[in-house]
């Protein structure tokens, strides 16, 4: 990856703080030092939480020397309207989309610029994801309304 390349990676939340506190945590503790300099996009999805404050919070006390934070508001609920946001609004010639409950791994940054560097020709690259699953069902899957799922064994 050229020197003045870079990475963005974007996270889209709607109102869970709390769980995207923790993602940001693994990132800056994913142990990557540089040279290049990271930046993490937060696309505030028509939140209504604590999340900006969360997030002020959090850029205050994380250094943003080789990893930046910046956010994005997006009114329109839905995530595809969050996604579309963050592609509009990056110039970066890499993107890097994990979720709001998503943790990182040591070296996850240094993984992915490595993958980037070795096949510069690929597009997509993907990882494994471990969910943060107690293997409880989630009530929504019982709903009714406005969509029905079909149950399925958990």
């Amino acid at each position: 990856m050229p020197k003045n390349s870079r990475l963005v990676i974007v996270i889209c939340t709607y109102n869970r703080s709390r769980m995207l506190i923790e993602t940001l945590k693994s990132l800056y503790a994913s142990g990557y030092s540089g040279p290049d300099s990271i930046d993490i996009v937060v696309v505030i999805n028509h939140c209504k939480d604590d999340t900006l404050a969360q997030l002020k919070l959090f850029k205050a006390h994380h250094s943003q020397d080789v990893l930046t934070l910046n956010w994005l508001e997006e009114p329109r609920p839905g995530k595809s309207f969050a996604l579309n946001t963050a592609i509009a609004q990056t110039d970066q010639q890499y993107l890097c989309f994990i979720d709001d409950d998503q943790i990182v791994k040591t070296g996850f940054i240094e993984h992915l610029l490595h993958g980037i560097i070795q096949y510069p020709n690929d597009s997509i690259f993907c990882g494994r994801i471990w969910p943060a699953w107690d293997g409880s069902q989630p009530s929504w899957v019982h709903a009714e309304e406005p969509y029905k799922i079909p149950i399925r064994p958990f």
